[in-house]
Order: structure tokens, then C-alpha cells, then sequence
């Protein structure tokens, strides 16, 4: 756990989109994008600097963000927690997608909700919006990090079913052996996720 931990603090940065330069100049071995857009000059240049660029878009505005965008990404930050490499994840603000990335890591190998002091204001208000009620409302998600925000907003499934999920992500990414079927599929189908 300690060893995680460290991991976790030092190497693993959640950020607002970067520019192409620093995608280029950044001190990261690993860049993971989770907004649902795309800059091919961000990949050109984190390429030219050496780094790795993955895409795995989620939606923030659907019922669905994507839980199959979510095992990629997952699936590459554990591998580079092995590695010991250095990852940064961003979204378009870095304010909800990439933070709920980083929530739902922290939670697949601890089996703890990564505690949040301050819940994000802008989803906050989103979410007053979307369900209609009077500002007081915040005080319902004060203290939720953005996993168990997007889960109760119904951005997610259940956060019962998300956690089982992280749970099966975490047996997964752990077995050496490959199968047929994949192991996103056995995953969602033991968590009943998609039951």
C-alpha cells in the first residue's frame, strides 16, 4: 500500500488538455487523454518527445461516459504503475473525467474512496442543474471525489456496481495469462455490470 501510495503522489499528475509543445516537453512517460476530443498535433509532438499517447474518450454529458474508455485507460496506468513510469492524464479541464480516472484507480487498488477536500464547484453546479434543485443541494456531494459524484449524477452506473467493477479491473490487470472472450467482458459480466 505504501509503495502504491508513493507511486500514486508522485507519479501520476491529473491536468487541464495540454498544448501541443507541452505534450512535447512535458516530464511524463505516459500521456493519457480521456476528453472526447482529439488534437493529432498533442500525439505528433508527445511521439517526438519520447512519450507514449493513448486516447480513451468519455462523454460527460450522456448517461454513459464509457466504462469500456475506462478499463483502457486503467488497464495502461497499471502497467505503468509496474514499469514505475510516470503518467498524465488529462480531460479538456481536468476537472471531472481525468480526476474520476484517477478516483477510480485509487479505488480498484486500495478498496478505498480517494478522499477529496473540496468537491469540485463547476460539477456541483451542474449537477444542481440537472436535477433541479435549490443551491443548499451541494451539500448532499460535499465530500464525494468524482467517481461517487458522476455515479450519483447517473453519469455512471451505480457506484455499488462501479466499485465491483474496479474490483474485477484489479483481478484482471493482475493475471499474466491471456483468453479468449477478453477480459473487459468477463469483468463487466462478474461485476453484473452489464447484467
Amino acid at each position: 500500500m505504501n509503495d502504491f501510495q508513493s507511486w500514486f503522489n508522485a507519479n501520476l499528475k491529473v491536468e487541464r488538455f495540454p498544448t501541443p509543445k507541452e505534450c512535447k516537453e512535458m516530464d511524463y512517460d505516459v500521456i493519457i487523454n480521456v476528453s472526447d476530443e482529439f488534437i493529432d498535433g498533442c500525439m505528433k509532438l508527445a511521439l517526438e518527445g519520447g512519450k507514449r499517447y493513448y486516447w480513451f474518450p468519455l462523454n460527460e454529458c450522456t448517461s454513459n461516459m464509457g466504462t469500456n474508455s475506462m478499463y483502457g485507460a486503467l488497464q495502461i496506468i497499471s502497467n505503468c504503475e509496474k514499469e514505475g513510469k510516470k503518467v498524465f492524464i488529462h480531460c479538456h479541464a481536468g476537472a471531472n473525467r481525468s480526476p474520476m480516472i484517477a478516483d477510480c484507480y485509487y479505488y480498484m487498488r486500495t478498496g478505498e474512496h480517494r478522499p477529496e477536500k473540496e468537491t469540485n464547484p463547476q460539477l456541483k453546479e451542474e449537477l444542481n442543474e440537472l436535477f433541479g434543485k435549490p443551491k443548499d443541494f451541494v451539500s448532499e456531494i460535499d465530500g464525494m471525489n468524482c467517481l461517487e459524484m458522476n455515479c450519483y449524477a447517473k453519469h455512471l452506473p451505480p457506484l455499488k456496481k462501479m466499485e465491483e467493477f474496479l474490483k474485477e479491473c484489479a483481478i484482471a490487470f493482475n493475471k499474466d495469462e491471456t483468453r479468449r472472450g477478453g477480459y473487459l467482458d468477463s469483468a463487466k459480466l462478474n461485476s453484473k455490470l452489464e447484467k
